[in-house]
């Protein structure tokens, strides 16, 4: 009868399983093996021979050229790369292909090789260099057009960057007789885009043309192997055996096109041990390719597109010297260093789902990795009866089948299970006994945990920092006191694995066993120590955790944990240790040094602030202004009066949060200086926005006071804040019905809402405004005065409520003082053309309210003078824009205007050319009672 393991090694023989150990790792049982060695008879010891001469760099190129051939003719048979009858033979090294520039539409698209010429002859050849041509989708290519069209570039040909003419003979290419000469060629202009030609090189040797198929070249030199493995053949698994550049990248993306056509959705590409080191290029392509588009690097352009429809890829076991690039996107393709963890991974999520029969079959008949992942993942879903098969994998001559199926045993309430992996714990062998112990230490069956802790009581055959860092993975209450015990071990790592089991499970101890931690010499443990006395908060042993924080301050700037004690505690010791550190010529972390001086607070801390702000940088600077403003520092205005002027945004930005916070009228003026002193649209912005949030009576009046600036951008910022004021008011709502009730012509409906408006907020401008606009309107004149002088009380300059009141009291008959009013403000809207419009409307007012009184010459010189110069008002708003001829025929202040003959050339100037395309209107609130 046959023993466990050597009944299975039978069945392995007879299914033609079994493989000779001790070769390579990508060549274990499913992986191709190898025939099994020739056993030849012992030969008697003969004498020493000497050394064979080292194989020339000839006989190298050709054997390295057997080899490929040797590849192509199993991945494409009866295909050949040239015609070995010639003269010369060519050996590729290395591809690459590129762009001069992958960021705009001039970058040009570039194939560079560097390729052995073997000369088979004994006599010397010459090459003509006008005899290489690149044949790239039946495109041709020379090396002098390509120089031309690069000349000096440089360009990237795998990890480097060369002179474009260090990539071309200078000369024709002479190769002496039974040697061999390497070059690199160079071809330019091919067709833009993610994609790889088919590409053929031809040149001239021995009066014959020598072809060489480049596309089945790489082909051969990438040494491509692809599988599907894993239950119904879900996982492609790619193995690259040699070398993987930008031509070779096509057939890579070829089987991968392959697989997602066969249905596999879930792929592994790993490398031999053997495989050629991967450039940054095509790792970076590799990565990122699920990466979106537009975030991608654009260097990735000229390469082929990797299918979508494997929506599950893996990169394994990339060869030493390669640049891999750990990206933090999650949708970045992950790289593994083995190739058993991203079969695994991918397999996962198949192997927890599937019904055991599938399970156990890829477990009995699978590839190896497969196998394995199907133990280590599938194992809880396997049955009672299944165990036996899992035994039998414990023996497996496979170390990694081995240790899956000991992972796998954890799934098991079996006897024979457990008496399994009781016997792996004890048979003395370090790494198998761990996993044993670990299985059992992860079971969910009271069976294990029993086991383990007889396993304790008796002595395990292992040493005790092995024991407690198995144990400490999977910490459980049946074992505290083995943790209890060892969190006083003379070992530090062994305490400081026992005190973090600890921290998961609990025990009445633990406060005391981290406070003799933090008395230890070992600063890991240390350190660990304090941040569970951190976390846990004892008041009985907070005070020794600031005692060893403001000791660590002495010599290092505070960390998470120090910050978190010293913030809740807020010991006064600690300023004057972390004003030191702030001292320093490069503190480090300044901003959590500032915060955290502030969450202490202290008499001096805002004094000590405003001494060191000029000395930091104006990231700290911004912290802190950001400090003192919670402190409420009346220091904070004095630095803030310079800091808005600064060209860095966030040190505006907390300037102008600090007068915010502060909101006085102190902090107003400090906001309305620098408003006037920078002439920077980002200042501006924070200073208008600051002030609109304010929203005192104050910060309107600055905010009033700069719309009247001439500058365009900082006009349109003032009044989006000015907007913005209004909408935070709580008569906004109203007055914004009240708006639209004006532009629906229901004038009683405005003068209501807008008088609630103001109710609510009586510092509401706007709606004092537009309440006159509907009195006017309503032809309730003398409120309407009354409400445009309350806003000029407020805003002496405001344009529309002067010419507002000028028509209020030119209608009540006051012509003489509301052309005074006009007249002497007119001045300051020069460039108006609401304002302009409007004085035509109180001139127009005046001359018909004139026209009322006693005739007289003087009266008729007069009229005749108010005419005059509202025809010429109106002139100037169509100068300055006005097209609005609807308007200017049905407003009621021009009506003395409509005989004269001024007001109808206007008209007719209005209706000509000039007015197939008016320019746009001004914008207002449509509060306007003309305009």
């Amino acid at each position: 009868m046959l023993r466990r393991d050597t009944r299975y090694f039978a069945i392995l023989l007879l299914a033609g399983l079994m493989v000779p150990t001790g070769l390579p790792r990508q060549l274990q049982a499913d992986d191709n093996p190898a025939p099994p060695p020739i056993i030849t008879p012992a030969t008697p010891p003969t004498s020493p021979q000497p050394n064979p001469p080292a194989p020339s760099e000839r006989d190298k190129a050709l054997a390295s050229l057997e080899e490929i051939k040797s590849e192509v003719e199993r991945v494409a048979p009866g295909q050949s790369l040239q015609d070995e009858s010639l003269a010369v033979v060519a050996v590729v090294e290395q591809s690459h292909i590129g762009s001069t520039n992958y960021y705009t539409a001039d970058g040009v698209k570039y194939f560079a090789t560097r390729v052995t010429l073997v000369n088979r002859t004994d006599e010397t050849l010459t090459i003509p260099k006008s005899s290489f041509e690149l044949t790239a989708d039946q495109q041709t290519f020379t090396l002098e057009q390509s120089a031309k069209s690069i000349r000096q570039m440089p360009l990237q040909v795998g990890n480097r960057t060369e002179p474009a003419n260090r990539l071309q003979p200078q000369t024709d290419v002479e190769v002496p007789g039974g040697e061999q000469v390497s070059t690199w060629l160079m071809f330019a202009g091919l067709e833009k885009g993610p994609h790889v030609p088919q590409l053929t090189l031809r040149f001239d040797a021995k009066g014959k043309t020598q072809t060489v198929d480049l596309t089945l070249f790489h082909r051969g030199l990438l040494k491509l192997d692809v599988q599907k493995i894993g239950p119904r053949g879900a996982l492609g698994l790619i193995t690259i055996g040699g070398l993987l550049d930008s031509v070779s990248a096509a057939h890579l993306t070829d089987a991968l096109d392959q697989l997602a056509i066969d249905g596999v959705a879930r792929c592994v590409i790993r490398w031999s041990d053997d495989a050629s080191p991967v450039t940054s290029l095509i790792m970076n392509w590799l990565v990122t390719s699920r990466i979106d588009q537009r975030r991608q690097n654009r260097r990735n352009s000229e390469l082929p597109r990797i299918t979508e429809s494997i929506r599950d890829m893996r990169l394994a076991t990339v060869p030493r010297q390669s640049h891999v690039t750990h990206y933090s996107d999650a949708s970045a393709i992950p790289v593994y260093s083995d190739d058993a963890d991203a079969v695994g991974d991918a397999l996962r999520s198949a192997f927890e789902v599937l019904p055991p029969e599938d399970i156990l079959r890829e477990i009995e008949q699978g590839h190896r990795l497969s196998r394995a992942a199907a133990l280590q993942f599938g194992g809880r879903q396997l049955r009672p009866r299944d165990v036996e098969t899992v035994l039998d994998c414990t023996d497996d001559e496979d170390e990694l089948i081995r240790t899956a199926a000991i992972d796998a045993l954890q799934h098991f309430a079996d006897d024979a299970a457990v008496a399994r992996l009781v016997d792996l714990v004890r048979q003395g062998e370090e790494t198998t006994s761990e996993r044993a112990l670990s299985s059992l230490a992860a079971s969910r069956f009271p069976a294990a945990h029993n086991a383990v802790v007889a396993l304790l009581e008796r002595g395990i055959p292992m040493s005790r920092k092995s024991l407690i860092l198995v144990l400490a993975r999977r910490p459980r209450p049946q074992w505290t006191e083995e943790f209890v015990d060892a969190a006083s071990d003379d070992d530090p790592e062994v305490r400081l694995a026992a005190l973090r089991a600890l921290e998961r499970i609990g025990h009445p101890r633990r406060p005391e066993l981290l406070s003799e931690a933090l008395k230890s010499d070992h600063e890991p443990l240390r350190k660990e120590a304090f941040r569970q006395l951190v976390q846990l908060a004892d008041p009985d042993r907070e005070a020794l955790a600031v005692n060893y924080a403001l000791e660590r301050l002495k010599t290092e700037p505070p960390d998470g944990y120090m910050t978190t004690l010293l913030t809740r505690t807020r010991d006064a010791r600690a300023a004057p240790l972390l004003i030191e550190h702030l001292k320093q010529k490069k503190p480090s972390n300044p901003q959590n040094i500032v915060r955290l001086l502030a969450q202490i607070g202290g008499p001096d801390v805002d004094a000590e602030l405003a001494e060191h702000y000029p000395k930091v940088s104006e990231h700290v600077q911004a912290t802190i202004l950001e400090v003192l403003s919670q402190l409420h520092s009346p220091l904070v205005r004095n630095l803030a009066a310079d800091a808005l002027l600064s060209k860095q945004s966030s040190l505006v930005n907390s300037a102008a949060n600090a007068m915010l916070t502060d909101g006085s009228d102190d902090a107003v003026k400090v906001l309305a200086t620098a408003l006037a002193a920078t002439d920077r649209n980002n200042n501006w912005s924070y200073i208008c926005n600051a002030l609109s949030n304010i929203g005192t009576p104050a910060a309107r009046a600055v905010l009033r006071q700069a719309r009247k600036t001439s500058d365009e951008n900082l006009q349109r910022i003032v009044v989006q804040a000015l907007r913005n004021l209004s909408a935070r008011s709580t008569g906004g709502q109203l007055m914004r019905q009240a708006q639209a009730s004006m532009r629906q012509d229901k004038w009683k409906d405005a003068e209501e809402q807008y008088s609630v408006a103001l109710e609510l907020d009586p510092d509401l401008l706007e709606a004092w405004q537009g309440r006159g606009n509907a009195r006017l309107k309503l032809e309730r004149f003398k409120e309407a005065a009354e409400d445009f002088q309350q806003v000029l009380e407020i805003d002496p300059d405001d344009g529309e409520a002067i010419t507002g009141l000028g028509v209020a009291l030119a209608v009540q008959g006051d012509h003489e003082k509301a052309v005074k009013l006009v007249t002497e403000k007119a001045d300051k809207f020069e460039k108006d053309v609401i304002f302009a419009y409007n004085t035509a409307c109180v001139y127009g007012r005046a001359a018909e309210s004139l026209a009322k009184t006693a005739e007289s010459d003087e009266r008729d010189e007069q009229i005749e003078a108010y005419r005059e110069a509202a025809i010429a008002a109106l002139e100037k708003s169509i100068e300055l824009g006005f097209a609005d001829e609807k308007l200017m025929k049905s407003d009621p202040d021009l009506n003395s205007l409509r005989d004269t003959d001024g007001f109808k050339t206007l008209m007719h100037r209005l209706n000509g050319p000039a007015a197939e395309e008016p320019a746009p209107e001004p914008e207002t609130d449509g509060e306007s009672d003309t305009f």
